[in-house]
């Protein structure tokens, strides 16, 4: 009995130890099973997070790729065609860009802009539009490259975050840096449109490469740390590095094993396996429609580039620097004078061929200089065809080095004949533009000298006339004659000034200006005319006005004389008022001149032309008034001189008002010029030589010299000067410039290397010669002052007491100054 027991104790005892034994490698077996079940869901997860993440690297990499070709093809294109203006670009650049979303802006800068960035304000460092001073060497590329710089993300002012594709232009003869071309990218579109909103998973972006390396592109940064499935995308200067993992994160499946059948196990592993590999067949399926839907979008690209291409007219070649072979595409063959279906490989001696046997050598050397040197090649050669024509050909290219270690010359090749024409035709336009203004000068030169020398006599004899003792009726006709005389000049005087801005040889003076004696000699001077014809003439200067002013009185003057001269003419009744007005600082502020009158005023149709020339309000008292029309464009330029303007305000047949203003400061007295000599009155007797070969001339100045008590030796060339200094004693001479024999200049000179006291004797210039750089040309010939015919009296006297007038050390004055009366 005890041993019955003890064997069903032993057989319990090893059916313990066999069950235990089973659940011991039942549970084992789950425990691997459920853990090679756990790891085949895990590697089947990592692998669907994979094939997701692949697509949308591939799709990111397919857009990138796409946006910096578009790049590349605009660089080709502006540096072939630097002149590209706007129109052909906006075209060309909304063809390129035709259903491409992420591609919003597009702007060249800026070396000339033709941009299509809306806005543009707040955008331009996005897109590069002001680039530092070295940006060639920091932040974008070096010359003679074709690399772009993808910068980003970024914010400008279009809202969100985008990329800016960067890369620079080199244009011209010389390839000069010319700009950039900047493809702004919507980066969220750009990221959208690659699938990186793919709801299933979270991505994230970060550089690997250069000095951002490491910065957060897109997503969260937790991803990284997430045991992420990664992949690598190339972009210009460097990597972006991809990170995904599920929705939510990793999930480990649940427990499999307990309570369940091998079978079902089995089963349901073989269901998620064709069901993955379902899934992996619809992913790979996706995933080659969207490599075929790239390579569309690149070949439409391509086509759109060679569209561009064809519409410039522009031929590319290609040269393998080792063996020399050529490759023409159709528009270089065309250009070149080759039939379409000619062999595909050319030489470099059937380039040679081609190119005119003048700038053969030429071009040969820059090419040399490209391919063994500095890698860029831009020349400008002749080519004869095979007809004999011959053309102007722009060639530029530059060195490609491949990985390989192979090296090629890749250039692009135009016709620019026609610009060479136009260049030439502009270049003619400019020699008789150029000949058309000596001439001008040369005519008003001519006509100045020809009509001041008769209305020199003409004027003269009007006033010796008026000096001596008429009867009323001869000397009220005497006096209309010089009315008329210099109004006359007057008219001649407003054309040469005219003439010298328009030249601009007009230099204006700063030097203290007592601006209420200005006014009030301009109103001495204006009055009688005004008083003659009933009218009320008066004229206030306000307190702030600084009793000395810096500028110019001569113009000064001259604005206001013209502005009363105006009011004068075209008012019938009524009162003319001048005001002087200051604002600012001492230091530095606005004077202000306004002349109002109650005249026949401007109609609104001629108010925004009055101040060009030649043009007159259109009323029948203006006609009846007469005048030439420079008066006030001659004001106009001037004020604009002083850094200033005029204007005007009017109402028909009430009146105007004409304002002059111009930035000034106060000034003291005598700051800046010398003060003036006192008037000691007329000068002593003088023993005066009068070289003057003009008989009228001769006529007038004699009697105004011998009516002063003056002794006159009359001469009528200048040979006849110099003559009569080396033989004769003279206290001053008065010299015409145009003489026959030798001319004043000549004999100036000749009497100054006279030996002896007669080369130090003072000369003044008499001439009919008004325009810029005659007074110069006297004064650089030896003369001591320059008077401008027609001369009065007073302005004679005047020059002779400033050369009698005795040396620095007799009086303590200060040396002689030269004078002019123009």
């Amino acid at each position: 009995m005890e041993g019955l027991d003890a064997a069903r104790r032993f057989t319990r005892l090893v059916a313990g130890i066999a069950i235990a034994a089973v659940a011991i490698g039942l549970g084992l077996f789950g425990t691997v099973y459920e853990h090679g079940l756990r790891e085949t869901g895990r590697q089947q997860q990592r692998a669907s997070v994979g094939d997701r993440l692949d697509l949308v690297a591939s799709a990111l990499q397919s857009r990138v790729d796409a946006d910096m070709q578009l790049v590349r093809g605009l660089v080709a294109i502006l540096g072939a065609d630097p002149g590209l203006d706007a129109d052909r670009f906006h075209r060309m650049a909304a063809e390129l860009l035709s259903g491409r979303d992420e591609a919003r802006l597009i702007a060249i800068a800026p070396g000339r802009v033709v941009s299509m960035i809306y806005p543009e304000e707040g955008n331009r460092n996005a897109i590069g539009y002001e680039f530092p001073a070295d940006a060639l060497d920091s932040w974008l590329l070096a010359p003679g490259t074709h690399r772009i710089a993808l910068v980003g993300p970024i914010e400008p002012r279009i809202g969100g975050e985008a990329f800016a594709a960067r890369a620079a232009v080199f244009a011209g003869p010389d390839q000069r840096f010319w700009g950039f071309v900047a493809l702004l990218i919507d980066a969220p579109q750009l990221f959208r449109t690659a699938g990186l909103d793919d709801p299933a998973l979270d991505v994230a972006i970060e550089r690997t490469t250069g000095p951002d390396a490491g910065k957060l592109v897109f997503g969260d940064r937790a991803v990284f740390a997430a045991d992420p499935m990664t992949t690598e995308v190339k972009i210009p200067g460097g990597e972006w590095r991809l990170a995904a993992t599920p929705r939510g994160g990793w999930t480990a499946p649940p427990g499999l094993w307990t309570g369940r059948v091998a079978l079902a196990l089995l089963g349901a592993t073989l269901v998620g396996g064709v069901i993955v590999a379902a899934r992996l067949v619809e992913s790979r399926q996706r995933q080659l429609a969207i490599i075929r839907r790239r390579e569309g979008e690149l070949s439409q690209l391509s086509w759109r580039l060679e569209f561009a291409l064809a519409s410039s007219n522009i031929g590319v070649w290609d040269v393998d620097l080792a063996t020399d072979k050529l490759i023409w595409d159709a528009r270089t063959k065309a250009l070149f004078g080759r039939q379409e279906d000619e062999r595909p490989f050319y030489g470099l001696d059937d380039w040679m061929s081609v190119v005119h046997p003048d700038d053969r050598a030429r071009a040969v050397a820059e090419a040399d200089a490209a391919a063994n040197g500095n890698g860029r090649f831009a020349s400008r050669y002749r080519v004869v065809l095979p007809d004999g024509t011959v053309r102007h050909i722009r060639d530029v290219a530059c060195v490609h080095a491949a990985e390989d270690g192979s090296r090629r010359l890749v250039g692009l090749v135009w016709d620019v004949t026609e610009e060479v024409r136009r260049q030439e035709e502009l270049e003619v336009r400019r020699v008789e533009a150029e000949a058309a203004t000596t001439a001008k000068s040369r005519f008003l030169a001519s006509m100045s000298h020809e009509i001041r020398t008769p209305m020199s006599g003409v004027l003269g004899v009007l006033g010796l006339m008026l000096d001596d003792p008429l009867p009323a009726q001869q000397r009220e006709r005497a006096r209309i004659a010089l009315a008329s005389a210099e109004s006359l000049l007057g008219i001649l005087n407003d054309i040469l000034d005219f003439s010298k801005l328009e030249a601009a040889q007009v230099a204006l003076g700063a030097e203290p200006v007592e601006i209420r004696s200005l006014v009030a000699q301009v109103m001495d001077l204006m009055s009688p005319n005004a008083m003659r014809k009933g009218l009320s003439i008066s004229h206030r200067v306000s307190a702030a006005v600084p009793r000395f002013i810096v500028g110019d009185p001569v113009r000064v003057r001259q604005i206001v004389t013209n502005f009363l001269s105006n009011a004068t003419k075209f008012t019938e009744r009524g009162e003319i008022a001048v005001r002087v007005d200051y604002s600012g600082p001492p230091a530095g502020g606005i004077l202000s001149i306004e002349v109002e009158d109650t005249g026949i005023g401007v109609s609104p149709e001629h108010q925004d032309a009055i101040f060009q020339r030649f043009i007159q309000a259109d009323d029948s008292l203006a006609r009846r008034a007469g005048g030439t029309g420079l008066g006030l464009a001659i004001s106009s330029q001037l004020a604009e001189l002083m850094g200033g303007q005029v204007s005007m305000r009017s109402v028909l047949g009430m009146g105007s008002t004409f304002r002059l203003e111009f930035p000034t400061r106060a000034g003291l007295a005598g700051e800046g010029v010398k003060a003036p000599r006192p008037d000691r009155g007329a000068a002593a007797p003088m023993r005066v030589l009068l070289a003057e070969d003009h008989t009228t001339n001769q006529y007038v100045i004699s009697a105004y010299l011998q009516a002063a008590g003056h002794r006159v030796t009359l001469v009528e060339t200048g040979a006849d000067a110099v003559r009569a200094l080396r033989e004769g004693d003279f206290d001053v001479v008065l010299m015409d410039v145009q003489m026959p024999v030798m001319d004043g200049l000549a004999a100036a000179s000749a009497i100054r290397a006279l030996d002896g006291p007669a080369a130090a004797v003072p000369i003044l210039a008499l001439t009919a010669s008004a325009m810029p750089g005659d007074r110069e040309a006297c004064l650089a010939a030896g003369m001591n002052g320059h008077l401008t015919k027609p001369i009065t009296a007073a302005t004679l006297f005047a020059a002779l007491r400033e050369v009698a007038a005795p040396p620095p050390d007799a009086e303590g004055d200060e040396p002689l100054r030269t004078r002019s009366s123009a």
